[in-house]
């Protein structure tokens, strides 16, 4: 990008981050919903939506990397876009978590949240390294986390 039309179109290197992050979260949302449209199952629909949060980081490394790692240090403005894009996610999740919930108590915002927080942390440390695994593996084990937390939301415990 030219100089000169970085300085036109965004006034920091936050607000670059965070338009980039946007389009990213944007994308990454439609494509979550469509799987949710598609599935049949709870189990289905989440590992769909699973499925395409680890294509996002496989099938473009650096838009994982700006997503997952990058945003984490950038600046307000992409942090501010990165907590919007993560509450985006855990609206879809917890209209998966509603399907079951048979225990009044139990605050379906807050398990969608905790869902969304732990599923991001595994991909973060997979797309840094630091969990050495194969994507499969990465759905899965993000898929028994779900699980776990959809059988507690539910009362079933």
């Amino acid at each position: 990008m030219q100089e000169r039309y970085f300085t036109e179109s965004f006034s920091s290197l936050d607000a670059l981050m965070a338009a980039v992050l946007r389009e990213i979260q944007e994308d990454e949302a439609a494509r979550c919903q469509r799987a949710l449209d598609e599935g049949v199952t709870r189990r289905d629909r989440a590992r769909r939506m699973l499925d395409v949060l680890t294509h996002a980081v496989t099938d473009d490394p650096r838009k994982g990397r700006v997503k997952l790692i990058e945003s984490l240090s950038a600046g307000p403005l992409a942090a501010r876009e990165r907590r919007r894009g993560l509450r985006r996610i855990a609206d879809q999740v917890e209209f998966l978590l509603l399907a079951d919930r048979h225990d009044p108590r139990i605050d379906t915002t807050a398990m969608a949240m905790a869902v969304v927080g732990g599923v991001n942390q595994i991909l973060l440390n997979w797309a840094d390294g630091i969990l050495r695994t194969s994507r499969e593996d990465v759905v899965q084990q993000s898929l028994y986390f779900f699980e776990a937390i959809a059988e507690f939301g539910s009362g079933a415990s």
